[in-house]
């Protein structure tokens, strides 16, 4: 709870002293609102499926335009599937495995401006992540499987640095390199042929920094 009230009095702080006017930020962003779509991913969730494995990923994110600073919430869905095939007389047997995760941010940035084409966006966003994880493992050599569930819900801070492209008034090519950091609570529970099931709570830190790699095709309006 003390957690969430600094990060809520960090962002006041913020707005308080960028709310002032700015005419170069003004007169980049036309229009005070902006839809991104992560264009790239569409295209690799297309090259990255194979018999045996398939990627998805969609990445949304609206931003509120202001004076320097901008209010922006974000979504993005990511999809895994991979299944592993024997080999004979040497692995005896085949997992699959099936992974969902939900990712929720809602923050703030603000703007420097480089150009009349680049802007420059430094910010931090709350970050809710669900996620859930199937494993089916089938051990060929003596017939029996077990299937494992894990479920997964954390929050964190996500700070992300930003840089824009402007094609025109409407028009705008994105991409970010953001840093996570996250505490999620897993529940996972298994079943096996010849055992009872078993289930085990445990809560995991992680850190994790993501290079530009996701292009948002951004309209304004």
């Amino acid at each position: 709870m003390q957690t969430k009230t600094l990060t809520l009095l960090f962002f006041l702080f913020i707005g308080r002293i960028f709310a002032q006017n700015d005419s170069s930020s003004t007169n980049f962003y036309t229009y005070k609102n902006q839809l991104g779509f992560g264009v790239s991913d569409l295209l690799f969730n297309y090259l990255k499926t194979k018999p045996n494995k398939s990627v998805e990923n969609y990445y949304l994110i609206y931003r509120r335009h202001f004076q320097k600073v901008n209010l922006r919430a974000g979504f993005s869905y990511n999809y895994n599937f991979y299944k592993s095939t024997p080999i004979p007389n040497i692995i005896f047997y085949d997992l699959t495995s099936y992974e969902k995760s939900f990712n929720y941010r809602l923050g703030m940035d603000m703007n420097i401006k480089l150009s009349t084409r680049f802007m420059l966006n430094l910010g931090m966003d709350l970050m809710y992540k669900n996620k859930n994880t199937t494993y089916y493992h089938r051990d060929t050599s003596n017939n029996w499987a077990s299937t494992s569930f894990h479920k997964g819900n954390g929050f964190g801070l996500s700070p992300m640095c930003r840089i824009e492209y402007k094609i025109n008034k409407r028009l705008s090519l994105s991409s970010d390199a953001v840093a996570t950091m996250i505490l999620t609570k897993y529940i996972s529970h298994s079943t096996y042929p010849n055992k009872e099931p078993d289930m085990y709570i445990n809560q995991l830190y992680e850190l994790d920094f993501n290079f530009p790699k996701t292009i948002y095709l951004n309209f304004s309006f």
